[in-house]
This record gives structure tokens, C-alpha cells and sequence, in this order.
């Protein structure tokens, strides 16, 4: 686990750091999602993707302050491949002059590293941030509020084109200028997987871009880990579609269960 440093300081927002993975797989850029932990549930029979390779991506959690009224995030970054880039991205998060801020409103910084690990390891649902009150933020752009908000309503399992989420931005405005500000809010998002963006893909239904790389990335044998880790958070968001398929009473949803219930998918639990 990458540590920052004895000399490193905090910023006074930043509170606690705390480190998650998820498993992308291949040089081919496929990307395979694998049980919790495979030596919890079948320690002799790891589950590997197609071409036999996997790699942990690491990400971390800025944590603000934990409060009554519930545990401010103010910065997500997404899994990297090598303790070296998370290591320059948690750098350049302590150092940025502005933040915003993500509040899970009754939730504890346990119940949000809970959420997120069921999603990165299992595909467990996550919340959309913006229905039933549940949390709110703070520090962004009404530009950005509504970018975010088109982009968590697309349902988990599914994606939108970039066209379709600039025309929801443009009701009187020119496609270029849409099309270019939404681009710019999808690579400033400061809490990726939480808010959605790669659920946004081409027209044509190719991957399109992700944390500032495209497809035109892979020419010339050049490698993108950030299109193969767009592809394996699309691939473990189609593992849910339906609520009986993680309740593990069904009569009772997840959300009565709470956010520490983690239950193997089919495709795992044949896997294993």
C-alpha cells in the first residue's frame, strides 16, 4: 500500500486518506472484475480473466471532516495501475487550491470505503448521490451539478453518448460549445465512480475517452490503462441490473439492508 510520507502535510480540508482496488485485466484492454478477495471465498482457484492476467489498480479517498450530520469526501481518485501515479495524484490533490466536497449524509467514512470496495470487487450497486437526499455538495459549478446529475440518472448496466448529454446541456446553446464544456466537466469530475462519467461513451458505441486519454491512444501499439479501466467499470456494472439479483432476501432490497451487505453476482458465485 503507497504511503504519502512522514513530511508530507495535509491541506487543512484533507483529514484521512484511505485506499481501495479493483482488477482490470489483459494487454488487450478487456477488462475481467473478480470476487472480494479470491482467497476468502476459494483460496486454491483464483478467478483470472481470459488471457490468465490480472493487475490491482489502487485509488484512493480524501476524507474531510466526519461529522453528526454525516462524512465529507473532497476528492476520489480512481485506480491507477503503479503506486507511482497514485502517488502523483494524491500529490496533486493535496496540493490543488480549490475542492469541492461530497457529504454522505448518516453515513461514517467505514460505510463509504464499504460502499465503494462492494462496487470495485463485486459491482455491488452504488448510490445515485443525487436521489432521496442522501447526500450533497458543495464547491461545484451549477454547469458541473447538471452534467453530474444527467450522468448518475443513467441507469447502472447502461451508458448514454456524449451527444445525447451535451443535447441535455444545450437547450438554446450551440452543439460545439455543449459538447466541449460537458468534455471539460466529464475530466474534472472530482469523484469518479461515485459520479458516473464513465458511463459516457461514442455515438457509435466505442468506448470514447477516459481521465483525459482516447482511443487514439492505443495507435501505434501505445498502451491506455484508463480505457481498460473504463471498460472493466462498465463491465462490473453490467454483473447488477436487477434488485433480486443482490438481495439477498427478496423482499427486502439493498437499501434496507444497508450498505455492508455484499453478495457474490451469478457470474462470480459459477467462478468460484
Amino acid at each position: 500500500m503507497p504511503k504519502t510520507g512522514s513530511h508530507t502535510s495535509f491541506p487543512d480540508h484533507v483529514r484521512s486518506i484511505e485506499f481501495y482496488h479493483m482488477y482490470v485485466q489483459g494487454r488487450d484492454g478487456r477488462a475481467q472484475q473478480f470476487q472480494q478477495d479470491a482467497e476468502i471465498f476459494a483460496p486454491a482457484r483464483r478467478v483470472r480473466g481470459r488471457d490468465g492476467r490480472a493487475q490491482k489498480f489502487r485509488g484512493a479517498v480524501l476524507f474531510g471532516f466526519e461529522t453528526g450530520e454525516g462524512c465529507e469526501i473532497v476528492r476520489v481518485i480512481p485506480p491507477v495501475p503503479s503506486d507511482t501515479e497514485l502517488l502523483d495524484e494524491l500529490a496533486a490533490a493535496l496540493s490543488a487550491k480549490r475542492f469541492a466536497k461530497l457529504t454522505f449524509l448518516g453515513k461514517t467514512k467505514r460505510d463509504v470505503m464499504s460502499m465503494l470496495c462492494g462496487f470495485c470487487l463485486q459491482g455491488v450497486p452504488l448510490p445515485n448521490v443525487f436521489e432521496s437526499a442522501s447526500a450533497h455538495f458543495s464547491g461545484l459549478t451549477p454547469f458541473q451539478l447538471k452534467v453530474y446529475l444527467e450522468a448518475c440518472g443513467i441507469p447502472q448496466g447502461e451508458t448514454r453518448s456524449y451527444s445525447w448529454l451535451s443535447a441535455k446541456m444545450r437547450p438554446h446553446g450551440a452543439a460545439s460549445a455543449a459538447s466541449r464544456a460537458v468534455g471539460g466537466a466529464m475530466r474534472s469530475n472530482p469523484f469518479p465512480i461515485f459520479i458516473p462519467c464513465h458511463r459516457i461513451v461514442l455515438k457509435s458505441g466505442a468506448i470514447g475517452g477516459f481521465m483525459g486519454k482516447s482511443e487514439a491512444s492505443l495507435e501505434h501499439g501505445k498502451g491506455c490503462w484508463q480505457l481498460s479501466l473504463k471498460k472493466a467499470l462498465l463491465e462490473l456494472e453490467g454483473l447488477y441490473r436487477q434488485p433480486d439479483l443482490f438481495s439477498s432476501d427478496a423482499g427486502a432490497p439493498m437499501a434496507a439492508q444497508g450498505a455492508n451487505v455484499f453478495v457474490l453476482a451469478p457470474k462470480l458465485r459459477d467462478a468460484v
